[in-house]
């Protein structure tokens, strides 16, 4: 499943398990900057291009979704979130 979470003039942002980062159905973030061919993934530790940690981002999405660049929330992105974010607890 991938989940569009953000979309900026700058970069588009999706939550997802379909990627070889993912593992056990554990969430990554994928972003694509604008220009670029293929999205980059972070785990939520990990320092974005704009130099917000990747966690913060998706708490964010959490707390605001349908609101400025972000995506409206269904429940099924709303638990990829929330486990993404789970996994930024468990490494602090």
């Amino acid at each position: 499943m991938k989940h569009l979470i953000y979309k900026s003039p700058h970069a588009t942002a999706w939550l997802t398990t379909e990627h070889a980062n993912s593992s056990y159905g554990q969430p990554v973030l994928l972003i694509r900057l604008t220009g670029q061919a293929k999205p980059q993934p972070y785990g939520p530790a990990d320092c974005l291009p704009s130099g917000m940690i990747a966690g913060e981002l998706v708490a964010l999405y959490r707390r605001t979704s349908g609101q400025a660049w972000f995506s409206r929330a269904n429940p099924e992105t709303l638990e990829l979130a929330r486990r993404f974010c789970d996994l930024l607890a468990l490494a602090g």
